[in-house]
């Protein structure tokens, strides 16, 4: 069978060499007529797939090796018989460090004491609860807001309104799917209405998508000081990003939140069993994770995540690539050749004074404790 695979897929090609011919692609210039023979087609969120890409292709399955699937008309994809798998939190915990390292970050830059702070979590999927536990370990209060869940009678959390996070979040950050209309509606959540009702000026943080923010209300409101800064992965128009936005940020980042090497293998893997049980094929592919990594134990907290993640890092870089010709080329090839991010489990750090002890717990680190 021939089997149509993204290029930026970690192992990708290899993956799927064993169940047929595989053809490699730009994830964001995949036409028909490159389907023409295709069966099966692996892609990331880049590639918008519907009826205009996959009308008259013999292409049975689709398979996304990614947590969002609003790049995906699924009803098509139903109506025309097509299989489809995406691959729920499977860069969960990877987010979760990213936001742990932006605010450990924003700490350090700003003077704050996170045990002082209020953050509140809009969405609360794998990536939301991931979020609230590792933030819960820096001692942080958390309001979750998540209407969808509290509807479907979701009852393992105490979900606040949106207004009472508006009053009493000093930082926001937002964990939702990208939903156009309906009940739900995420497209431009953040407008002007949302952003001119916030009460204590507060941080906002966006790694999920960056249609959730409207891009003109979110300028006039740094202007305007509704609110105190930002932190982005995620940007409308990717990769067509703005530069003055990204300059009123703080951090920012080429939608890499998600791109620990556990999260990207977790996809592939994900998406590997589905692509396995739909054809009926064996899976014999073991993925290897390597020895974990020993740290430095300096006795402080940021010093020791900053060992295993710093997103200053990527800021740096982005902010470099904001400089050249061709933002759009420099953005995804930030992607393309992200390096090999490791999460906090597989490092190991030395124990240290109790409380960081606990603190590299709960955040995943493997801790040595003295005997």
């Amino acid at each position: 069978m021939n089997i149509h695979v993204d290029q930026n897929i970690p192992s990708g090609q290899c993956v799927f060499k064993p169940h047929g011919s595989v053809a490699l692609f730009n994830g964001r210039h995949l036409s028909r007529e490159q389907l023409s023979n295709t069966e099966a087609l692996i892609i990331r969120s880049v590639t918008k797939v519907d009826k205009s890409l996959l009308e008259g292709t013999p292409v049975k399955f689709v398979g996304t090796t990614t947590i969002g699937t609003d790049h995906v008309d699924q009803a098509y994809l139903k109506r025309a018989g097509i299989g489809f798998a995406f691959a729920p939190g499977c860069n969960s915990n990877s987010v979760g460090e990213y936001i742990i390292s932006v605010l450990l970050n924003l700490s350090e830059m700003h003077g704050w004491d996170l045990t002082s702070k209020t953050l509140g979590i809009i969405g609360y999927g794998n990536v939301g609860r991931n979020v609230v536990g590792k933030a819960s370990a820096l001692g942080m209060r958390i309001l979750v807001n998540d209407p969808p869940l509290k509807r479907s009678g979701y009852n393992k959390t105490d979900f606040q309104s949106i207004d009472r996070i508006k009053k009493e979040a000093d930082i926001i950050s937002f964990h939702v799917p990208l939903v156009v209309d309906g009940s739900f509606k995420t497209f431009e959540m953040v407008n002007r209405s949302f952003l001119k009702n916030l009460r204590r000026i507060p941080y906002l943080i966006n790694t999920c998508r960056g249609e959730v923010f409207e891009q003109a209300s979110v300028m006039e409101a740094f202007d305007k000081k509704w609110i105190s800064g930002m932190a982005l992965d995620v940007f409308p128009n990717e990769p067509r990003i703005d530069v003055p936005l990204c300059n009123k940020c703080d951090i920012i980042s080429p939608h890499i939140a998600g791109y620990s090497h556990e999260g990207k293998l977790n996809g592939l893997k994900m998406i590997h069993q589905a692509f396995c049980n739909y054809f009926k094929h064996q899976n014999k592919w073991k993925s290897d994770l390597g020895v974990p990594k020993q740290l430095v134990s300096h006795g402080d907290l940021k010093k020791i995540v900053d060992q295993a993640y710093n997103v200053m890092e990527d800021h740096e870089q982005l902010k470099k690539a904001l400089l050249t010709e061709d933002i759009p080329y420099s953005f995804d090839q930030l992607r393309k050749y992200y390096r090999k991010r490791r999460e906090f489990p597989n490092h190991i750090v030395d124990g240290t004074e109790q409380q960081i002890n606990g603190q590299l717990s709960a955040l995943g680190f493997q801790v040595l404790m003295e005997k």
